[in-house]
């Protein structure tokens, strides 16, 4: 997880990448179309300071398409999931 220091984010790696990936997707003029998926990527990023990818991957399932893992770290992210 992202450190606190005295109430307030760190400037740690997770923090970093996060707040500057959300405010390159947020400049006016950047289109993507799957944008609310990778900020609830990063969001789950950010939180639980899992690899990217399954942050990624978890954001992307459905009910439809659930991710399914050997990942034992897959269970933090609260996406649609399913452990083998």
């Amino acid at each position: 997880m992202c450190a606190l220091r005295n109430g307030k984010k760190a400037l740690d790696p997770c923090w970093e990448i996060t707040a500057g990936l959300i405010g390159i997707l947020n400049f006016q003029g950047i289109v993507n179309t799957d944008k609310a998926q990778v900020l609830s990527a990063l969001l789950k990023y950010e939180a639980t300071n899992t690899e990217i990818v399954d942050c990624i991957l978890a954001a992307a399932s459905t009910e439809s398409r659930p991710v399914i893992s050997f990942d034992s770290d897959m269970k933090k992210l609260k996406g649609v999931t399913e452990s083998l």
